[in-house]
Parts: C-alpha cells; sequence; structure tokens
C-alpha cells in the first residue's frame, strides 16, 4: 500500500473523487485504465483501489494494487511529479509504504463496501447496508469475481465472512456531476479464505466503486 500526505487548497467535495482518480491513473500503464473481464459475467475489474480523506487542507489518499509494480509507479510518480489535484500543487509531502498483504487464513478488515441493486425505476440504484443479507451474498461474489479474473481459475477454498459491526449512518460518495450519490456503511468483518484470496481483497478492493467512487478499501485490523 501507499500512503500519500500533502496539503492542499481545498476542494469541491464532489469532484475531488474524480480529480485523485485521475491523478492516480496518470502514474498507471493504460490497460490498468482499462481493466480486465471477467470471462462469464463481462464485469469490469481492476488491479488498484484507492480512499482518501480531506480534513480542511490536510489530504490523505491510500493507493493499493494487488501487484506490487503497479504500487511502485504510483510512489515514483509522486515522488518525481509531486501531489497535483487540478490546479492545486500539494505541500509538505510525505508517501509511506507499510504491507497490507498477510499470510493469514483468518483476518478481522474494515472499510466501507458499496453493494447496490438496480431499482424497478430506469437508472435508479438501490444501496445495501451491511447488515442485509443481500450485501453479504453480493460483496462474497464480487470477490471470487474479482479473484476468478486475476488468477484465471475457480477458488476452490474455504470463504467465510462475518459481519461484526456496522456504523449507523452512511457515507454518501460523489464522482464528478453524478446526481444520485451512492452510499456505504462502515463496517468490520471476520473472514476466513485463503491468503491468496484476502489478499486480491485487500490489494484490490471489493464490492462496487473501487477506483472511482474511492470506495472498496478494506483495512486489515487483526491476523487470527
Amino acid at each position: 500500500m501507499i500512503i500519500i500526505n500533502a496539503k492542499i487548497d481545498s476542494h469541491d467535495n464532489k469532484k475531488i473523487t474524480q480529480l485523485i482518480q485521475g491523478y492516480l491513473y496518470s502514474f498507471l500503464p493504460k490497460k490498468e485504465h482499462e481493466g480486465y473481464i471477467h470471462e462469464e459475467t463481462k464485469k469490469n475489474f481492476k488491479k488498484t483501489n484507492f480512499d482518501y480523506k480531506l480534513v480542511k487542507h490536510n489530504l490523505t489518499i491510500r493507493f493499493s494494487s494487488i501487484d506490487p509494480e503497479l504500487e511502485k509507479a504510483v510512489a515514483m510518480g509522486v515522488i518525481k511529479n509531486g501531489v497535483k489535484i487540478a490546479d492545486s500543487v500539494g505541500q509538505d509531502v510525505i508517501i509511506e509504504t507499510p504491507s497490507t498483504n498477510t499470510s493469514s487464513s483468518h483476518v478481522i478488515v474494515s472499510g466501507h463496501v458499496i453493494c447496490s441493486y438496480s431499482g424497478l425505476l430506469k437508472g435508479k440504484k438501490l444501496y445495501l447496508e451491511p447488515q442485509n443479507p443481500q450485501h453479504l451474498s453480493i460483496m462474497k461474489t464480487n470477490a471470487l469475481q474479482r479473484f476468478e479474473t486475476f488468477m484465471g481459475k475457480k477458488y476452490e477454498g474455504p470463504f467465510e465472512v462475518t459481519l461484526l459491526k456496522q456504523s449507523e449512518n452512511p457515507r454518501l460518495h460523489f464522482y464528478g456531476d453524478n446526481r444520485e450519490p451512492a452510499k456505504s456503511w462502515y463496517a468490520k468483518w471476520d473472514i476466513k479464505a485463503s491468503p491468496e484470496l484476502i489478499n486480491i481483497i485487500l490489494g484490490g478492493g471489493v464490492g462496487s466503486g473501487c477506483m472511482n467512487y474511492g470506495a472498496g478499501f478494506l483495512e486489515l485490523e487483526k491476523e487470527k
């Protein structure tokens, strides 16, 4: 994982997610912009993910990938070019590179995972709380499809996910000029699976909105 800290001029919160996405993509190969197609569902998945926090002028970006070379590419890009978000040039830039991979098959993770389904009205999405059983089902299916896309094989190991806690209020995720924000709730999960699958989840994220809404980024809290 790459953690980028910088001081920037404040931006419209509805725009900054898209601006950060564009900044990160500027350091990545074209293939990573295009993504990778799941053979059966034709869904598009990325090897990368990010989230961010902006408090007044203090910006923190976390970027991760299932491919360490892509993390290196972003780190080198920041070192060479600095932090540039639209017309704002970051000051006091600090880069950290903590390891997020695990060799454990039993972990506790936390974060925001967007899971939704289409409503009866055209273009209307309904966002699920983690405590909804359908959220857990979608989350697990999404993780397995990512594994199949990147590993080129079916996952055959154990995969148990248990919800431990959930926040009461959702986070709203804006992207560009979208009128309807995506919604997610902070939650914590207990996961039992192969380290290979867990590391794909940690590196590439899970659920919808990875690499555009800045969602699906799970933090490794504990290895059991």
